[in-house]
């Protein structure tokens, strides 16, 4: 499974201008070594790791995260001045994901929308998070159009904290539960809703920081560099107010394995930053961990020192490309069949309103189902047994998908028509299968791995529907051959 992290630095803010340096890569892995990808890509330059495409399942978790520091409110500072320890923060992080969001203009009004992925009221600075790889968006079929990453930091105030604890922690929970298979999109609208509940209802002080992303499809007919949706690991900086210092990527190290982001300091280089090596507030690596960065360095030297509790706040979120078993409904499906069933005026036109919602999820099923079949099919460890399974299943869904993407639909009464109201779902066959451009995005995927794809293959010759039975069976054997 291809993973895609996205590494998010942002650094709190105690004022409302959020003027601090911004920033962000996406890492790809050269020869066992993560290396950052350009922000702005070329066609020509867009090498691995590989964009999304069109159809293909997407998944969006939150990694890890790393805050280097964050503003306490007043009464914890005191606090912790008085019991002698260091002050704690209670942390929210709402992230909103989607294609075509509004620009938010107020980040703590009500039109911010998000849903809490993470909430901890006991976060000190140099801590990572106790959470890894929470779920943060989920689709089975990305519909190519460009998708918006929108994050904010809460500072939560310390007032009525007892209850708004327990629900936060409830509200982030959910996010990373398996979403249902009929309610997925409808959960995650709802938990939407109720995290610009909490952005809205924070003071204004209490935006600590946010970052907005905007990943596009890739064009290969532009020449445009744009922020292309890929897999890979997206690195995202933001620096505190009032500093405008540049990132400098060649001095940053990023552990995949553990999504961890090691700052790189030359002591002979930069001997402002050596202090960092040897303050006691930047405790040095471990020995394992000094090892490990030390092997992903592509310019160690004797001069270099690694450091983990560096001075930027950062979240990792990790782009996948696959999508969970039960969020395969169709995200506009259930709020139609509700408007459909509140305005119905008779039992014809709710029958109708049942019939469309059941033959779009038999249709993203199809789909969700041939995507899996290919994973299965392309491993050589799976079973003889199964890849038969599967090859059976695929062939049926590329093989209707195929007649029901033809330009000239098969004549009423023939034999091509008669056959695929016998094997491609009945009367209604139209409606549940494959579009024309679901069948072209995994009749590509399967061609990439050595099946041969043709009229000739998928309905035999003539292709009159005569043959087509036969054509299906001799279809799924040669599926075997996807490597």
């Amino acid at each position: 499974m291809a993973v895609v992290s996205t590494c998010i630095l942002l650094a709190a803010c105690s004022t409302f201008t959020y003027e601090g340096a911004g920033d962000h890569r996406f890492v790809r892995v050269e020869n066992e070594k993560p290396a950052f990808v350009d922000k702005f890509s070329t066609p020509a330059r867009l090498t691995d790791p590989q964009p999304f495409k069109r159809h293909d399942p997407i998944s969006i978790y939150l990694k890890n995260a790393y805050f280097a520091w964050c503003p306490p409110h007043f009464t914890e500072q005191l606090s912790a001045e008085l019991r002698g320890g260091k002050p704690k923060c209670r942390i929210a992080v709402v992230v909103n994901v989607g294609p075509k969001l509004e620009q938010v203009v107020d980040r703590g009004g009500p039109d911010n929308p998000g849903r809490i992925v993470f909430y901890s009221p006991d976060i000190q600075r140099f801590q990572f998070i106790n959470q890894s790889f929470g779920p943060v968006y989920s689709n089975t079929s990305w519909d190519g159009s460009d998708l918006t990453l929108d994050i904010t930091i809460l500072q939560m105030p310390e007032e009525d904290s007892a209850r708004t604890d327990a629900l936060l922690k409830v509200l982030a929970s959910l996010g990373s539960s398996p979403f249902g298979s009929f309610g997925g999109q409808q959960l995650l609208s709802a938990l939407n809703r109720v995290g610009s509940a909490f952005v809205q209802a924070s003071a204004r002080d209490s935006v600590i920081g946010y970052y907005r992303i905007t990943l596009v499809s890739k064009n290969s007919e532009s020449a445009a560099a744009v922020p292309v949706l890929r897999e890979g690991d997206l690195i995202v900086v933001r620096a505190q107010d009032e500093t405008r210092e540049t990132i400098d990527w060649q001095n940053y190290i990023y552990d995949d394995a553990v999504g961890k982001l090691f700052q790189r300091i030359d002591r002979k280089k930069d001997p402002k930053k050596a202090a960092y090596c040897d303050d006691a507030e930047y405790e040095n690596l471990r020995y394992a961990d000094l090892r490990r960065v030390e092997s992903l360095d592509t310019k160690p030297g004797d001069d270099i020192c690694y450091i983990e509790s560096h001075h930027r706040n950062y979240l990792v979120f990790s782009f996948v490309k696959s999508a969970g078993a039960g969020d395969w409904m169709p995200a506009a499906t259930l709020p139609a069949l509700q408007r459909a069933i509140q305005s119905s005026g008779s039992v014809a036109a709710l029958q109708q309103a049942v019939s469309t919602l059941t033959d779009a999820a038999i249709e993203r099923g199809k789909l969700l189902s041939a995507q899996e079949g290919f994973k299965k099919l392309k491993d050589p460890n799976e079973t003889p047994a199964v890849k038969t399974y599967e090859g059976q299943k695929v062939a049926e869904i590329l093989q209707c998908g195929y007649v029901n993407s033809l330009a000239a639909r098969p004549a009423p009464g023939g034999a091509l028509d008669k056959y695929a109201q016998a094997g491609c779902g009945g009367s209604n066959w139209t409606s549940t299968n494959l579009s024309p451009t679901e069948f072209e995005y995994l009749a590509g995927k399967f061609a990439g791995c050595g099946v041969a794809i043709s009229e000739q293959t998928l309905l035999g010759s003539p292709a009159d529907g005569s043959k087509a039975a036969a054509a299906r069976a001799a279809f799924a054997a040669s599926l075997a051959a996807c490597k």
